[in-house]
């Protein structure tokens, strides 16, 4: 069973740096820094924010679904971290929900998930 819970550094003053340590059968398997963690959301949150000015461009523009997509290609290409994450299917359907609520043509998760650029 996978345990996590904060720690601190021995010795560190008490403005020490919280870590995550994932525990498997009393053995310390690794100790990522909490930082690395909000740094994953404050990256999709960026992601995001590029996705959604993306689509109303698009969409103020008119712009045909077909050349619209490599729009999308670049923007996850510049985030090949987050195509093998475990964030990767939740952006997709990010994707696909705001390109219907802003009235785009209809995409689907399938193409969505073949823009990322590690395929």
């Amino acid at each position: 069973m996978l345990r996590s819970h904060p720690q601190t550094l021995p010795g560190e003053n008490d403005e020490s740096t919280p870590f995550e340590s994932t525990q498997t059968t009393g053995q310390t398997v690794t100790n990522i820094p909490k930082k690395t963690i909000l740094t994953d959301f404050e990256t999709v949150e960026e992601l995001v924010e590029r996705v959604k000015s993306l689509v109303t461009n698009a969409v103020e523009q008119r712009t045909e679904k077909e050349n619209f997509l490599p729009g999308i290609r670049k923007v996850l290409g510049d985030y090949p971290s987050l195509g093998k994450s475990r964030f990767r299917g939740s952006i997709n359907e990010f994707i696909v929900s705001e390109g219907e609520e802003q009235g785009m043509a209809s995409l689907t998760q399938e193409e969505v998930d073949k823009l990322w650029v590690d395929h």
